[in-house]
């Protein structure tokens, strides 16, 4: 059966749930993940996102490396502890076994998401919620990342989700399908550089655009109530 790494975070949680018991796969979804946190403790990141990423590459020889697409964005992002620890992991995957495959995602999300748990609680209070503008990314449903480890191919391939949209877009579009108040949601500016990035990559597999990958979502969440 899928043997899936860092299933207690949300995207190893649904890929354990989606994939099929059947498939004989190691996917990796461990990894140090908070931007911030990771410029602060850069040499547990660099062994977190890059060495241990190269020592599961070595012990598995069937292997999914879930990796993202802040390691190759445009602009400061791309300079952070964060993008350079996963770019070298991607590298040190593929140098460890050549058979791997790296799965480049954007801005993953499912149901229980933390950022989307926190939108939907906010827009259900009636609360103002602040939008960056100047923040873009390819937002990915875990569906399309579930469906590319069902095909591994290996090497270095992108599944990010088809449209490029702000957060201020990318939370309105949400609020539109969950049919909540999206005049709560108001456009501001991301002052922190860390956090301000573009990737301007696209999905190597058909994906779904964020407008249909939210209709997808809610509608698999009705069904499990």
């Amino acid at each position: 059966m899928a043997n899936v790494l860092g299933e207690r975070g949300f995207v190893g949680r649904n890929l354990k749930r989606l994939l099929p018991p059947d498939l004989d796969l190691t996917v990796n979804c461990i990894g140090k993940k908070d931007i911030v946190w990771c410029e602060h403790h850069p040499t547990e990141t660099f062994y977190v996102n890059a060495v241990h990423a190269g020592e599961i590459a070595r012990a598995n020889p069937s292997l999914v490396h879930i990796s993202s697409d802040h390691a190759y964005c445009e602009g400061p992002q791309s300079r952070t502890v964060y993008a350079r620890s996963k770019r070298l992991g991607d590298e040190l995957v593929l140098a460890e076994n050549a058979k791997a495959t790296v799965l480049i995602t954007g801005h993953v999300y499912a149901a229980d998401c933390p950022w989307l748990v926190w939108l939907d609680k906010e827009l259900r209070a009636g609360r103002q919620v602040v939008a960056f503008t100047n923040r873009i990314c390819s937002p990915t449903w875990i569906g399309d990342v579930a469906d590319a480890c069902k095909n591994p191919r290996p090497g270095l391939h992108y599944v990010l989700g088809r449209e490029r949209v702000t957060r201020y877009e990318l939370f309105r579009a949400y609020a539109s399908a969950a049919e909540l108040d999206a005049s709560l949601i108001v456009p501001g500016t991301e002052t922190n550089p860390l956090l301000i990035g573009d990737s301007s990559h696209v999905s190597d597999v058909p994906t779904l655009g964020v407008r249909e990958g939210f209709a997808r979502m809610l509608r698999q969440r009705e069904g499990a109530l």
